[in-house]
């Protein structure tokens, strides 16, 4: 075996062991840390029903605690492929999240920032959950990440030439053209003498 399929089959190896790190450790690890953070908040809305803040049959209370069940449920399915296919494929005719504001509008204001609140922690978790465990998302954000660092390296190495330089520079340009200029101008009498001496 030469050089190149060793490295070929290294390569292979190395990929197999990170899909086998990825999908059998690391993947259902941050599941079940997400799904622990929304039995956490699931449980601090049942709380605030409980110490009749609001009532269980409550629109807001009903609405909320369905996004974080439906979230509980399709945790192994929620990606951002996923959800621009949902997206784009199967919307549904009216906006929950309008919906849900409307019903938050019909109870007190403590109880209204309470369930803000929680669906603020729960919408946050979900982002961090959505985006940060995609590969696709880790490499959009590399390719950005290099390109910003690139540009902010070649943006110093511009800064940091100093008038002197710059100016040398300019000058170098310059006396070049001037020494071209110089030798046209020199070949254009020479063949202007050699033409009227072959007149005359």
């Amino acid at each position: 075996m030469n050089i190149s399929g060793i490295e070929a089959f290294a390569s292979a190896v190395s990929c197999l062991l990170l899909c086998i790190l990825w999908f059998g450790f690391l993947k259902p690890q941050r599941q079940d840390a997400f799904r622990e953070e929304l039995f956490t908040l699931r449980g601090r809305l049942f709380v605030l029903a409980a110490d009749k803040n609001i009532s269980f049959h409550d629109p807001a209370y009903k609405q909320l605690r369905m996004f974080i069940n439906g979230l509980l449920r399709f945790t192994h399915r929620i990606s951002p492929l996923a959800l621009a296919v949902s997206s784009a494929f199967a919307a549904p005719p009216q906006n929950p999240y309008a919906e849900w504001q409307g019903s938050l509008e019909k109870i007190s204001p403590q109880a209204k920032k309470a369930l803000l609140d929680i669906h603020e922690e729960v919408f946050t978790i979900f982002v961090k959950y959505l985006f940060a465990g995609s590969i696709i998302m880790w490499i959009v954000f590399s390719v950005f990440w290099l390109g910003f660092a690139l540009k902010a390296i070649a943006v110093s190495a511009y800064n940091s030439r100093t008038p002197r330089h710059v100016s040398q520079v300019v000058n170098s340009k310059f006396s070049r053209a001037i020494k071209k200029r110089q030798i046209l101008e020199r070949e254009t009498y020479c063949v202007s003498d050699t033409h009227d001496f072959a007149t005359a």
